[in-house]
């Protein structure tokens, strides 16, 4: 009896221990689950917390960077400006008769006023091409044209010290190529100024090989050689770094920045080219580059119509032309030059006045200043081109700016500008440039309207609003990142753009100001472009208080093509889902 309680107690205790045992696993079954949830939720969150927060650094970055280029273009226009005025006057005032005194010292101005906008360039071009906002031209050009150009704009400076320039052209090179001339003209630039500098006695050799050639390509090579005072062999490598000068006393006898080598190697690399180095101290430096250009059977045309471009300068006789600028010294310089050549100049010192001339008379060009007040040269070109009458609307504008960023020219063409140049300006190249838009218009007889390439809101032509290469970009392969920004998009922007439309009815200037800006931030990681540039007018309207005329246009404009967007971006959500 005895036994058998012993025995039930037992296997009661034991029981008792197993079930416990059983109860603890479970209970820390249950707690790690309960911890591996926490901890997924806790790094799930950490991973959206870092994915914001790399999409606020990121912001910071593109808003860093803007302001950059905003600092770099304002500096470029400031600097610009007043070099414009002391070249341009200065070959006014060489042209004019002086004594021999006179002369040396107008050559002295000319001259430093030269090395100054070199220096200004290359340090715009530098900062350019390390920002990677760059952008080559893909155009017919004869090559031989730009080494005779290069040569007669050099030649002065070579005969200054007495040193022989001149050119080789193989004679198997074709007419026409297709490819950037201006940037070639700039490698030779640097290339040319350097070996004249630092040449004291021979000559200086502009020459050009074919290489090879396929059935659409051309191989070229391009070289500068001197007679000058040569690179140590253990210091060639170093001539492309920037701001580096093989010779200690470089800069300070023979002045510049240390940049042009450094611009020629980048500019040519970025074209897949490749650059080349030979020299001998004390016997002369030999500098080439080898780069593709693409073929061009049809150039001939462009050679005719170039021909006969410059032969319609004698027809163009009495032109009026209205001038935008509201620098008093650049107006002066533009009014000599063209007053020089036979032409009226009416002068507008902003785009409204420019407006204002326009429609009481008539003009048979516009020469049209950026950065303007009240009124820049994009909105006023846009003015004329949507809201002036025919054939006024149909002017044609030569933009003149001394912002000299890649992309201004499609800026300026984008607003419905006919052409642009850059200032200072060149005569010849002014000159030419007006009789090439003014032949082109009086070839199509303007019998009808034209038409510019200005952002239509027709819905029927459907384009593609959006670009969503940047946003991913920024995703580096997560297309669940992806769908979750553009889900957010078209979650939150039709109420944001109600509120747009009711702090306009409300005229509520300071919150539009706040909220464009906000909208702004967001559109830019759709690549909506005309929403971005729409939402910054209005931006900028709304802080200055100007042009608040414009802005239930623009509104109308951003909530039209906001929501082409968002089906656009609907269409997209499915390849990331």
């Amino acid at each position: 009896m005895m036994w058998n309680i012993a025995f039930n107690t037992n296997y009661f205790y034991t029981a008792i221990g197993l079930i416990t045992i059983l109860g603890l696993g479970i209970l820390v079954f249950v707690l790690l689950v309960a911890a591996k949830t926490r901890v997924r939720k806790y790094f799930l969150l950490k991973r959206n917390q870092s994915r914001d927060e790399l999409a606020r650094v990121k912001e910071l970055v593109k808003e860093s960077a803007r302001a950059k280029e905003r600092f770099q273009a304002n500096m470029s226009h400031e600097m610009r400006t007043p070099m414009n005025a002391i070249v341009g006057f200065t070959d006014l005032l060489r042209k004019t008769e002086l004594n021999e005194e006179q002369q040396q010292y107008a050559d002295a101005i000319k001259v430093s006023a030269e090395n100054l906008l070199i220096i200004t360039n290359d340090i715009l071009d530098f900062s350019k091409l390390t920002s990677g906002r760059i952008e080559f031209e893909q155009i017919p050009f004869r090559p031989v044209q730009v080494l005779s150009g290069l040569t007669e704009m050099m030649l002065p400076k070579a005969t200054e010290k007495n040193i022989n320039l001149r050119i080789v052209s193989d004679s198997g090179l074709p007419d026409y190529l297709i490819g950037d001339p201006s940037r070639l003209n700039q490698v030779l630039q640097h290339l040319t100024d350097n070996a004249i500098k630092f040449t004291e006695k021979g000559e200086v050799l502009i020459g050009v090989t074919l290489l090879q050639e396929t059935a659409d390509d051309m191989e070229i090579e391009f070289y500068v050689q001197d007679t000058g005072i040569g690179i140590p062999e253990d210091l060639q490598g170093y001539i492309f770094d920037s701001y580096n000068q093989v010779h200690n006393d470089a800069s300070r006898k023979y002045g510049g920045t240390g940049l042009g080598l450094a611009i020629v190697k980048q500019l040519i690399e970025l074209q897949g080219g490749r650059v080349f180095v030979s020299s001998k101290p004390g016997e002369g430096s030999r500098f080439s580059f080898r780069i593709f250009y693409k073929k061009h059977s049809a150039a001939s045309e462009n050679a005719g119509k170039m021909t006969a471009d410059a032969a319609n300068l004698e027809s163009m006789k009495d032109l009026n032309i209205l001038l935008v600028e509201d620098n008093v010294l650049n107006q002066l310089l533009a009014r000599k030059v063209l007053n020089n050549w036979g032409w009226k100049v009416e002068v507008a010192e902003n785009g409204l006045v420019a407006i204002q001339k326009l429609e009481e008379q008539e003009f048979d060009l516009i020469l049209m200043d950026i950065q303007l007040p009240e009124m820049n040269g994009y909105e006023a070109a846009r003015h004329i081109r949507n809201k002036m009458p025919y054939p006024k609307q149909q002017t044609p504008i030569i933009a003149m700016t001394a912002h000299a960023f890649s992309g201004e020219k499609e800026k300026c063409l984008k607003a419905g500008m006919d052409d642009y140049i850059s200032k200072p300006f060149n005569q010849d190249m002014l000159r030419s440039k007006i009789v090439a838009v003014l032949s082109s218009k009086r070839k199509d007889g303007n019998s009808e309207p034209m038409h510019y390439p200005v952002k239509s809101t027709d819905s029927n032509a459907s384009p593609k609003h959006i670009d969503l290469s940047y946003l991913k970009q920024l995703a580096e392969g997560d297309n669940e990142f992806v769908a979750e920004m553009i889900a957010l998009f078209i979650e939150q922007t039709p109420s944001e753009i109600e509120k747009l439309e009711i702090y306009l009815l409300k005229k509520e200037w300071g919150a539009l100001h706040t909220l464009s800006h906000k909208l702004r931030s967001s559109v830019s990681f759709a690549g909506i472009k005309e929403l971005e540039e729409w939402l910054l007018a209005i931006e900028e309207y709304t802080e200055k208080g100007t042009h608040l005329d414009q802005i239930p246009g623009l509104v109308s404009r951003v909530r039209e093509t906001c929501f082409k967007a968002i089906g656009e971006l609907e269409q997209e959500l499915k390849f990331f889902l």
